[in-house]
């Protein structure tokens, strides 16, 4: 794949099928779950950003939100979106009363800054799950399946799930107060980055070599865990055991954004001797009520498409899709053109799939392109044969060709489709 100038690669057109495939996968899962496509808008307001980091540990945390956005318009002060779950819930009008839950999902492209992971700067894919409305451990659980419904049916049956946790207003900030003294103690040992910034401490250091070590020994927040945040992660920990489904509790798990409370989730796997995660999410009702102005509860699961893609590419885990049947067609000479066109248009009609040459007098100068081009069939319409109302059909994959009349292209073109089918479906 060829990269582009974000450090971001592009899609070349030969592997589309994998992007369509990987789609139709996840959109085909969500609504077997019973979720609804939204497709939120591409730009964030500064009302909305500052709501996020309301939302969040600390009002100093906005200098690193702010760090991963791409500012576009500062008069107007507008964003390109960083993800899925706060571009939906800006513009959240609707939701449903009583006891139903909403659940929704994405797809489509976000804008991140990542100064440790160049790579991963700039323009990404994002797939997303949302269900708004409940707090029920039963809802976190629903989210945590939905996701590994969808890796499961890419081959990715190792998937294992890792749990952690943010807890709540209650308990939270006695977690932060610990830390930001472990912080104190610890900066003459860490990196000018995490010793200058307790913010960049606690959002980088899981990721910095420097500083790894040290962040596995910090406090962690299941020693601060107020008792309903206790009663929550173990009902949900009980859940996944009865259900068979693999976890691992993670003391400290480092996430994207600090807007999550409670539950946080992320899946893993291992290959060439390393873990690498695919996409998680949690819990964010603090978030959900700073941006839509109401109590709501919330909870969602992402994963970027890119990475995915990668990972079913290195597993071989992808099928390359045989080519359908395909009716190459051209002309010798520029009189045959609107014979040509009436020709595609009939075969068209019969959901024949048709790739017209350009005219040439010499056929032959073409075989290789209909080859090319996952052409069975190449029609040749030239001007000595025309006269007689007949054409040249070749049926490119026994290496056979016939002349037959014009009024039987179809009716060939039919047969030779037939014969070939065993190939093709």
């Amino acid at each position: 794949m060829k990269k582009n100038n974000t450090g971001r690669r592009n899609i070349p057109l030969n592997e589309m099928w994998k992007w369509y495939y990987v789609e139709t996968t996840i959109h085909n899962v969500m609504k077997f779950f019973n979720y609804l496509e939204t497709r939120p808008p591409i730009l964030l307001s500064d009302d909305v950003v500052k709501k996020i980091y309301n939302s969040g540990d600390d009002k100093k945390d906005l200098d690193n939100l702010l760090s991963k956005l791409y500012r576009i318009d500062c008069d107007k002060g507008l964003n390109l979106r960083p993800d899925g779950t706060v571009t939906y819930l800006s513009e959240f009008q609707e939701l449903s009363e009583g006891t139903s839950v909403n659940r929704i999902y994405y797809i489509g492209p976000m804008f991140r800054r990542s100064v440790n992971e160049p790579h991963k700067d700039g323009q990404f894919h994002q797939f997303g799950a949302e269900a708004l409305g409940s707090d029920s451990y039963i809802i976190d659980i629903e989210i945590i399946r939905l996701g590994l419904h969808i890796l499961k049916k890419f081959g990715l049956t190792d998937i294992s799930v890792e749990l952690g946790n943010f807890g709540c207003k209650e308990c939270r900030p006695s977690f932060l107060k610990e830390l930001k003294n472990y912080w104190n103690s610890s900066k003459q040992d860490l990196c000018n980055s995490c010793g200058d910034s307790f913010v960049q401490f606690k959002a980088e250091s899981a990721e910095c070599s420097t500083c790894k070590s040290i962040w596995q020994k910090s406090p962690s927040i299941f020693d601060f865990l107020c008792d309903a945040c206790k009663e929550n992660f173990r009902l949900i920990k009980r859940a996944l055991s009865n259900l068979m489904i693999n976890y691992t509790v993670k003391s400290r798990m480092k996430m994207n954004f600090d807007y999550y409370n409670r539950l946080v989730f992320r899946y893993s796997l291992t290959y060439a001797r390393k873990t690498h995660y695919i996409g998680g999410g949690g819990r964010y009702d603090y978030l959900a009520q700073s941006i839509t102005g109401k109590p709501l509860s919330a909870i969602g699961l992402s994963a970027c498409i890119e990475e995915l893609i990668s990972i079913l590419d290195k597993r071989n885990l992808f099928t390359e899709p045989e080519n359908p049947f395909k009716v190459f067609v051209m002309a010798t000479h520029p009189d045959l053109e609107i014979t040509l066109l009436q020709l595609v248009q009939e075969l068209h009609s019969n959901d024949i799939s048709v790739i017209a040459g350009h005219t040439d007098k010499d056929s032959r100068n073409h075989i290789d392109t209909a080859i090319s081009e996952g052409a069975s069939v190449m029609i040749v319409l030239d001007d000595i044969r025309i006269r007689d109302g007949k054409a040249t059909i070749n049926n490119l994959v026994k290496e056979h060709s016939e002349i037959i009349n014009l009024s039987a292209i179809l009716t060939n073109v039919k047969r030779i489709q037939k014969s070939l089918s065993n190939n093709y479906y």
